[in-house]
């Protein structure tokens, strides 16, 4: 019986190791290891066929210490403990302990991971464990705690491309078949950077094909016929795909979405565990900015749940690229959040406003239940009341930049602002249609300002710089008074509201208190300068008021 080609190509020395040059290059630990002869208790954690059993036998047999192996797949308690009983015979005084090797490490169970504990703790045996799950989920915190990890990575295409060539010119049965290399897209695809299936697959190709053998993507692809997706949808793939399909979509990536799906469906992922996960994303990501996302999930779910694989395929692809292309709000989903949180910490017990209780007697309409409630359908849907018990506070809900103003309906602090926000708007708007108009009379409108001489000089400069500066100005004002709309909730709001806001009504302010201050200490109150000082110090007021009252948290 012919012996594998992996297992005849099996690496003797560190030299001969291809890959993973982070641990056996020049400066890489297993180098030290060797030049010291100091080995300390590790797990080799990487997917297979990347050389952790052969890393393993390298060490033990550079450093010739004797090597111990055990499958977890078929060895119990009584076989580590005879292991270990052995391990204890061979160590004398201060020979360096032997070396067990425990391949599959992961399928351990908690009593077996124990049973190895005191002969690490000891030093009994230099333990070398191979696993490709993630330790931190499958070795018990003990023992994981007395071995260093290292992480064994997937090989590349140059290092397959290495492994193929040293193979064809090494391995005697290789060049007695005269193998004729053409094309390796297909060979290194499918071997997705497992060296032992890259020597599986020349095994393969060696076995269908007689003779001289030319390798070529057509061949590969005809011998293998289908490549086997790596998912093991009970191990870490399982979490590590579904986290990246969920962040895709919440992403609003649908190439990268439907990648990820392809994946999950390709390794037999439950359908219906993806369609409950839509309707967990349109729930928490989606949200109301699109509420019909919860809708078509929850259709995806029921779809997949009478149809079954294969033609589930389809609504679930759907689903997912409608989700992904969606617009995105977490807002409910924080909302809850705080308001749960708060009531788990909240110990007192906060009465109901009595405006807001029902008084089906006598007795409880005396007490003054239910005075003072207006029915929100008599105002427009928005009753002026506070709705939150006494001496809580809470935050107006102001819609996210990029977010469908629909999912958050003005406040009635909204509606109260409106004029004076409005009118701070308009007198903006006055102002800056004036600017333009005074580009038609300039000379006239800087005498009448008494700013005459300084324009006089920037137009020995450059003469456009008067008419720049107006055109500047007017185009200032107008974007103020869209800050005033914005606030006043009659256009979407504009990047960076709340400051803006604030900012146009200190500026406008100052502006005013300035102009009285300099006419009170000239003695000089000209009509121009006093409508101009009112003007700015009116703006100014109802921007800052209104800013206030929009943007503050409202109080009983």
């Amino acid at each position: 019986m012919s012996i594998p080609l992996a297992e005849r190509l099996r690496p003797r020395t560190l030299d001969d190791y291809i890959g993973q040059e982070h641990l056996v290059g020049g400066n890489g630990v297993f180098r030290k290891f060797l030049e010291t002869g100091n080995v300390p208790s590790f797990i080799l954690w990487g997917p297979p066929g990347v050389g952790k059993t052969t890393l393993a036998k390298i060490v033990a047999t550079e450093l010739k210490r004797p090597f111990f192996t055990l499958s977890a797949v078929t060895s119990g308690v009584k076989d580590v403990r005879e292991v270990i009983e052995s391990a204890r015979k061979q160590h004398f005084f201060n020979t360096p302990p032997p070396i067990l090797f425990i391949d599959e490490i992961h399928r351990f169970n908690k009593s077996q991971q124990d049973s190895l504990l005191g002969a690490v703790e000891q030093g009994v045996v230099t333990l070398v464990g191979a696993t490709t799950e993630n330790p931190s989920f499958e070795v018990i915190s003990p023992l994981l705690s007395r071995c260093q990890v290292y992480i064994l990575r997937p090989m590349e295409d140059a290092q397959l491309q290495r492994l193929l060539d040293r193979a064809i010119a090494t391995d005697p049965e290789l060049r007695e078949r005269g193998i004729d290399v053409r094309e390796t897209e297909a060979l290194f695809r499918f071997s997705g950077g497992d060296a032992r299936k890259l020597l599986n697959i020349l095994d393969i190709l060696l076995a269908a094909n007689e003779g001289r053998l030319t390798i070529t993507d057509r061949l590969v692809t005809d011998c293998l016929q289908q490549n086997i997706a790596l998912y093991d949808k009970n191990g870490e793939q399982h979490y590590d795909v579904i986290s990246a399909f969920i962040k895709s979509v919440r992403g609003s990536d649908p190439n990268a979405a439907i990648y990820y799906l392809a994946r999950m469906l390709a390794g037999g992922e439950e359908p219906r565990f993806i369609a409950r996960r839509l309707v967990i994303l349109a729930s928490e990501d989606i949200g109301l900015a699109n509420p019909n996302a919860l809708l078509l999930a929850n259709a995806c779910f029921d779809t997949v749940h009478k149809i079954g694989m294969p033609e589930a395929r389809i609504p679930l692809a759907e689903a997912t690229i409608y989700l992904a292309t969606s617009p995105k709000s977490n807002s409910a989903y924080m909302a809850i959040n705080k308001a749960l949180s708060f009531v788990e910490h909240d110990t007192t017990n906060r009465p109901v406003p009595l405006h807001l209780r029902n008084a089906p007697t006598k007795l409880m309409d005396q007490a003054g239940y239910g005075k003072g409630y207006k029915y929100a359908h008599d105002y427009g849907g928005f009753a002026d009341l506070e709705f939150m018990p006494p001496f809580l506070r809470t935050e107006r809900a102001e819609p996210r930049r990029g977010e469908d103003r629909r999912a958050h309906p003005p406040t009635v602090e909204g509606k109260i602002l409106n004029p004076m926000l409005k009118t701070a708007a308009v007198l903006n708007f006055l102002l800056a249609a004036g600017h333009v108009l005074c580009l038609f009379r300039l000379d006239a409108a800087f005498r009448l300002y008494r700013i005459e001489p300084f324009m006089d000089r920037l137009a020995a400069l450059w003469p456009p710089i008067p008419y720049l500066i107006t055109l500047g100005v007017a185009c200032g004002l107008t974007v103020c008074g869209l800050y005033a709309l914005s606030a006043a909730g009659a256009i979407r709001p504009l990047p960076l509201l709340r400051p803006a806001v604030y900012a146009i009504g200190a500026v406008f302010a100052l502006r005013g208190l300035a102009g009285f201050a300099a006419m009170s200490l000239a003695c000089d109150f000209r009509s121009a300068d006093l409508a101009a000082a009112v003007v700015a110090g009116a703006i100014g007021a109802l921007c800052l008021a209104g800013g206030r009252r929009a943007f503050q948290t409202s109080r009983t």
